[in-house]
């Protein structure tokens, strides 16, 4: 009942169904242990369903050994442990320990048990224990991040948009009616 509700705020309403069916998840796996279950379940799907979309197996998701392959495991982790890793450089693979590094000014995201989620969820993925090893990266490091490079993403999806609003008939004629009128930053929506 909320998500209809709510409905009428999202940008279009294919994305207000996904969040309607995300909270649904949530809801349905609270209290009862399913959703960690159903949260591993859906770690080994989408390594698998994401290698053969992109035609490989899913093995080369593990061990990663790039920027690029270290920012799609991250987008295969959730919870806590993907809030720490989205942060986080891919320094190298020791043996069995992973080598991350995170700029200082994200140091609070460690924490025993964020980190100990992080482990466990890579540990799924790999097929065995893994280690992690997490340093204080260098300020050219941070540009490394997936978080960074999903942000970098956005903003030229938003840049996109923008140019296709600017250079549409409708919007001509607005400003040509309302010279002061502005684009609102918000209600621009790359795809």
């Amino acid at each position: 009942l909320h998500g209809r509700q709510t409905m009428q705020w999202a940008p279009d309403y294919r994305s207000g169904f996904e969040m309607l069916l995300l909270r649904m998840l949530v809801v349905v796996g609270a209290g009862d242990g399913s959703r960690e279950r159903a949260s591993e379940s859906s770690l080994v799907s989408a390594s698998t369903a994401g290698a053969a979309a992109s035609g490989t197996s899913a093995a080369c998701v593990w061990p990663p050994n790039s920027a690029e392959q270290w920012g799609l495991l991250v987008g295969r982790l959730s919870g806590k442990g993907s809030a720490l890793a989205e942060h986080c450089t891919f320094a190298g693979l020791k043996e069995d320990v992973l080598v991350l590094r995170l700029g200082k000014e994200k140091d609070y995201l460690r924490a025993p048990s964020v980190e100990k989620d992080l482990r466990e969820q890579l540990g799924r993925i790999a097929g065995r224990a893994i280690g992690l090893e997490i340093g204080i990266a260098d300020e050219r490091d941070a540009v490394q991040t997936p978080e960074s490079r999903a942000r970098v993403q956005r903003q030229r999806q938003d840049e996109q948009a923008r140019a296709q609003i600017e250079g549409s008939p409708a919007y001509r004629q607005i400003k040509e009616r309302f010279p002061d009128a502005e684009i609102a930053s918000a209600s621009i929506k790359g795809q």
